[in-house]
């Protein structure tokens, strides 16, 4: 390492190191007056305004190594290898590269001193990394399990480090691949369902309770999850995370508040089953530190969806009888009842019209005779009874 003490001051060589205490160089760098923040239950930045930054007005390029860079208390990063640039009251590390939690870590800082307070621009990019061991590492059974990939750009700008933290703003992006996420038994709705179906009423509080048993009871697998961050006014925000598995589907709102590190977020999972056209929801608020949230419940939405089913399992049922009720028209003859008789042939139906002959068709010579006169009658007297004969009277005789 040579260091120039004449004006203008230089610095350039190479530092390697067992172990580096990476938070209390850079606050020591940016002239931090109080340590960083531990997530032990939350943390809280220093309001006193930066010291004068101890890089001032050197110049040159360090290359830092390190087989371990202690990060946050519970956080290390293991094969360390970055560039530490100076540059007239600016200070850059670059070409950042370790192992965090098993993953790749890469990324870009920079510092400069300015009117307006210190200006910070910070690029990151996690790869891979054990989601467990990065948000939670003293945990024995923690609430998330899979392969976290992370992307952030976030500048900002303040007098103090509460200033500086309360400025930033930028986007990113969060990935989270072979998840186990615990207190989300996709289960839950089946037990709760088969609950009902045994006779619980449909009582909020006791399906409440239910719920909540059997959500503890196992976790969600998911294969793949990936959502959009936004930074602003001190808060990373998830918008629109949603998420399918084989057996149920996650959507994640919220926030973490990254001044006092506390979270603010909704959970809704629903499950895979129907009733008149809508799924199972369950609600969840989680509130409080990042390292242990308060969670609450809301079966709301789960009661409103079981009383829809009853009423679509009822109809039916009412269906199924009535198809199996046997109608009149069809129905058996009662035992001892005369068999039915079939009904007796009809004569076929007269013609609507008789045919007429055109005489015009006929041949002439049939056409231009008269028709035959029928044989003549015999006709003859009554044979009666004979009649007495008187002898007829003469005119004379009248007198």
């Amino acid at each position: 390492l040579a260091v120039t003490l004449g004006e203008p001051r230089r610095v350039q060589g190479e530092l390697d190191a067992d172990s580096v205490n990476g938070s209390a160089l850079i606050g020591a760098a940016i002239g931090m007056t109080a340590a960083a923040p531990t997530v032990k239950e939350g943390w809280s930045w220093s309001g006193e305004p930066f010291a004068d930054a101890a890089f001032g007005d050197l110049s040159g390029k360090v290359l830092i190594k390190a087989h371990r860079v202690d990060m946050l208390p519970r956080l290390q990063a293991r094969e360390f290898k970055a560039t530490l640039s100076f540059d007239k009251d600016k200070l850059v590390l670059e070409d950042v590269g370790a192992v965090v939690a098993g993953g790749k870590l890469a990324g870009h800082l920079a510092f400069e001193d300015s009117e307006t307070g210190l200006k910070a621009r910070i690029k990151l990019s996690l790869a891979d990394v054990d989601a467990a061991a990065l948000l939670l590492p003293s945990v024995a059974r923690p609430a998330i399990t899979g392969a976290l990939g992370l992307t952030a750009d976030v500048e900002g700008a303040g007098l103090s480090a509460a200033a500086l933290i309360g400025s930033l703003h930028g986007t990113g992006t969060i990935t989270l691949n072979r998840a186990q996420i615990a207190g989300l038994d996709p289960r839950a709705f089946d037990t709760v369902t088969r609950a009902v179906d045994q006779g619980l009423p449909l009582d909020t509080a006791r399906i409440a309770e239910i719920a909540r048993r059997a959500l503890d009871s196992g976790q969600l697998s998911i294969n793949r999850v990936q959502g959009a961050l936004s930074v602003g006014a001190g808060q990373v925000r998830l918008a629109n995370i949603a998420a399918d598995s084989q057996d149920a589907a996650l959507a994640v709102t919220g926030s973490l508040d990254l001044l006092d590190g506390s979270i603010d977020a909704r959970v809704v999972l629903s499950g895979l089953g129907e009733a008149a056209g809508a799924r199972p929801d369950i609600f969840m608020a989680l509130g409080g530190p990042l390292t242990a949230p308060s969670r609450t419940i809301d079966v709301s939405a789960l009661s409103g969806w079981l009383t829809l089913r009853s009423v679509e399992t009822q109809a039916k049922r009412l269906q199924a009888i009535e198809r199996a009720t046997p109608r009149p028209e069809t129905a058996a003859p009662a035992v001892g009842a005369a068999p039915s008789l079939s009904p007796a042939p009809q004569a076929p139906a007269a013609p609507s019209s008789i045919p007429t002959v055109d005489p015009t068709a006929l041949p002439n010579k049939t056409r231009d005779q008269a028709p035959a006169l029928p044989p003549p009658l015999d006709v003859r007297p009554y044979p009666g009874p004979a009649r007495s004969m008187r002898p007829e009277a003469s005119v004379g005789s009248q007198n």
